[in-house]
């Protein structure tokens, strides 16, 4: 056997070589490492945060002063609304004398974008009334307060619910 016979039959293809392995393997965890971590962000996503929290030391606490501020008053809601055309009625009970205006505050459970943020006015009857202008399908949560700050109610309209009732110290 000669010296090119011996060379050209100790060549073998490119997969069968160490280095080209050896040099692909490290991108090759580094892809699938960040496709887990798509996976696992997409899986678990952030929950959307609307509450007041304050962080102290190492834990979290959600300031319940408005909540609490509610129930002293005996304040109550109901809280009305026409889907298709966003028409929202309310009236409260339990403050004297009522405030002229009432916010309204729709939270999506998943869609920021479509968060609404209202002032509801009081009319000579006593209710409040405001329209968004756009469909409020599905599922939400409310919030309703004075626009000061002073109190709040809370509470989850349901995606077949055309009526809420909101009760102080419920979330």
């Amino acid at each position: 056997m000669s010296i090119q016979q011996k060379s050209n039959e100790d060549i073998q293809p490119w997969y069968r070589q160490f280095w080209p392995w050896f040099i692909m393997t490290p991108p090759a965890i580094a892809v699938v490492a960040g496709l887990t971590t798509v996976y696992i962000a997409a899986k678990d996503p952030d929950a959307l945060v609307m509450d007041r929290y304050a962080k102290v030391g190492l834990a979290v606490e959600r300031n319940l002063a408005q909540e609490q501020s509610a129930r002293e008053r005996g304040i109550n809601a109901q809280l009305v609304l026409n889907r298709s055309d966003g028409h929202i009625s309310a009236r409260i009970t339990g403050e004297a004398p009522p405030p002229d205006q009432l916010r309204v505050y729709f939270s999506h459970p998943t869609l920021a974008e479509r968060d609404i943020d209202l002032l509801l006015d009081r009319d000579s009857r006593g209710i409040y009334t405001a329209s968004t202008g756009q469909d409020l399908a599905g599922r939400w949560y409310v919030r309703l307060g004075v626009p000061d700050g002073q109190w709040r109610l809370d509470g989850e309209l349901q995606a077949e619910a055309n009526q809420l009732s909101l009760t102080a110290g419920n979330p």
